[in-house]
């Protein structure tokens, strides 16, 4: 089965590699594997829209924050806007 962005309705993504909460179940509080990550690494604003351009039935995006906070995205408001 293969599929092209004119399938895609819906996307899940991760912005930013940062939180300011210190939540004891975490997985941020795992030494080895933060370790393994790019501190405050953050998805670059123009790629990202360009990126969601190509994607045309594009009718909802869901911002994870698994291991960050997404509203320290620096553009988020702009990127919801």
């Amino acid at each position: 089965m293969s599929f092209t962005a004119a399938d895609l309705t819906v996307l899940e993504i991760g912005l930013i590699n940062k939180c300011n909460n210190v939540c004891p179940l975490c997985l941020r509080s795992d030494k080895k594997l933060m370790s393994m990550l790019n501190k405050n690494e953050a998805l670059r604003f123009d790629a990202l829209v360009r990126f969601l351009d190509t994607l045309p039935n594009l009718t909802r995006v869901v911002l994870m924050g698994a291991l960050s906070e997404p509203t320290l995205y620096p553009e988020f408001f702009d990127l919801i806007s």
